[in-house]
């Protein structure tokens, strides 16, 4: 889930045959250096999708832009992605801080500033993407931590079945574990372990998201590095689920370097947090 599989990937030969590479060594030559530029970030992209299954698109293209510059000062004349080594290295600054660990503090908290103040106690959250589920477990502390008297319940869904089978019964070392996640530990035998008011406010599922989602209206959705990794086709229809399950004055959290598409969205994020409200609200 969110691009961490181990992927062998095609090698270059299989990304660039021998007459796509003459075509984009003529057009090295005879086209204007702008153009160009334009051509080798066409190739870029489609490595990207081939060798990591990262996908280009409006939600990601303030990033891949910003990050294609600095690639081509450091690369030079070799900004083609060969292997699967120079993909991995070129995605270096995309992914958000703690994706598949416990949120740090420092996050945490500022996410917990710019919650929005809801208009019923029964708070309705979705998780696409929760990995192994320390994401969601961080989700929970901080929502119960702003909303100390609402119903919460997560909806947790990945598509790596073995992560999201063991993420209810994780057993952590407490030292792991931030600190505004500690209140609600309990020792265990073999080490700690959520509390039952975490526990059960979250309904981890198996789940392809790209096909139904069948979801509750929603307070608040967060879909960290997830769309950037799901071909265009999918990352359209979690936006258009996102925007019919949404209720008013609700909030979306995306990947850091993620933004939510079309004129319908405001930002309302700060630093790392890459957050967004309608923009009609």
């Amino acid at each position: 889930s969110k691009g961490e599989e181990e992927d062998t990937g095609p090698n270059r030969a299989q990304i660039l045959d021998a007459p796509q590479q003459r075509y984009y060594e003529d057009v090295a030559e005879e086209v204007p250096s702008t153009a160009i530029s334009d051509t080798e970030l066409s190739f870029v992209k489609d490595q990207l999708a081939a060798l990591k299954k990262f996908y280009p698109s409006p939600v990601n293209d303030s990033w891949l832009r910003t990050r294609f510059s600095e690639w081509s000062t450091i690369r030079r004349s070799d900004v083609q992605l060969k292997n699967q080594a120079d993909a991995e290295t070129f995605l270096e600054t995309f992914h958000s801080p703690f994706g598949n660990g416990f949120w740090s503090s420092d996050f945490a908290y500022a996410l917990k500033g710019i919650l929005p103040d809801l208009s019923s106690n029964n708070i309705q959250v979705w998780n696409p993407g929760c990995g192994k589920g320390m994401e969601s477990f961080s989700l929970a502390c901080i929502l119960k931590l702003r909303y100390p008297d609402g119903h919460i319940k997560i909806w947790a869904n990945d598509s790596d079945i073995m992560a999201i089978a063991n993420a209810p019964n994780m057993v952590f070392e407490i030292k792991d574990v931030p600190d505004y996640c500690q209140t609600f530990l309990s020792k265990g035998r073999n080490g700690y372990v959520f509390n039952n008011s975490i526990k059960d406010s979250i309904v981890f599922e198996y789940h392809d998201v790209t096909i139904e989602n069948t979801l509750p209206e929603l307070d608040i959705v967060v879909a960290c590095d997830l769309l950037s990794f799901l071909p265009e086709k999918g990352q359209n229809k979690v936006i258009s689920d996102i925007g019919e399950k949404l209720k008013q004055k609700s909030i979306v959290l995306l990947g850091t370097n993620e933004i939510m598409p079309g004129g319908a969205w405001n930002s309302v994020g700060k630093e790392k947090i890459s957050a967004f409200v309608r923009s009609d609200v």
